[in-house]
């Protein structure tokens, strides 16, 4: 299952610039897209240089592993954001070093998590009471069930008489009324015999 925290802002701890980021969880973890970033001027824009990677189009943090809950991808993007900010001003792409926290500043600072593998599928809102309630549905129309008859017992060919005893029946029939299969190899034979 996806879920996606999309267009948090985070303004950078210099109070300069403001960064925009999707975050995304997929089945190996968070993932970070960066939505929108100040222009990097002069600087280079390579994939090493500034630490992002590209998929279908979208342009994403590298970071070295797994971002198992959204806390640790909101810190992953807090830092980015900060270095990026030293990389636009003096070429180096280095957090600051002054911080030994991440403080989350980010527009979804209240949206926090458990670590990835036990957070539990969403479900859907289940309303209180519905406006109007569900029309029945209508049973399927079945057709009546063909009422078929057991084969009557023949009359005796004229100059003989038949070999099969007549088969007994029961007054209430039973609740499958098809004949049997030796039942109908002993109707096929008497009929190939008149």
């Amino acid at each position: 299952m996806t879920i996606e925290i999309r267009s948090v802002r985070y303004r950078t701890s210099d109070g300069e610039e403001d960064y925009v980021f999707d975050f995304v969880r997929r089945l190996d973890g968070w993932r970070v897209y960066i939505v929108s970033s100040p222009s990097y001027g002069s600087r280079s824009t390579g994939s090493i240089e500034t630490h992002r990677l590209t998929d279908g189009g979208r342009r994403f943090i590298c970071w070295d592993r797994p971002l198992s809950t959204l806390d640790d991808a909101k810190s992953v993007a807090a830092l980015w954001a900060d270095a990026t900010q030293a990389y636009r001003k003096t070429g180096t792409f280095n957090a600051p070093s002054d911080r030994s926290h991440v403080y989350d500043r980010s527009t979804s600072a209240h949206v926090h998590d458990v670590p990835f593998e036990a957070v539990p599928p969403a479900r859907p809102p289940v309303p209180a009471t519905p406006a109007t309630p569900p029309a029945p549905r209508p049973a399927p129309a079945r057709p009546p069930a063909p009422v078929r008859t057991p084969p009557q017992a023949r009359p005796p060919a004229p100059g003989g008489s038949s070999t099969r005893p007549p088969v007994p029946r029961a007054s209430t029939p039973p609740l499958d009324v098809r004949p049997s299969l030796a039942e109908r190899i002993h109707g096929w034979l008497d009929w190939l015999r008149d």
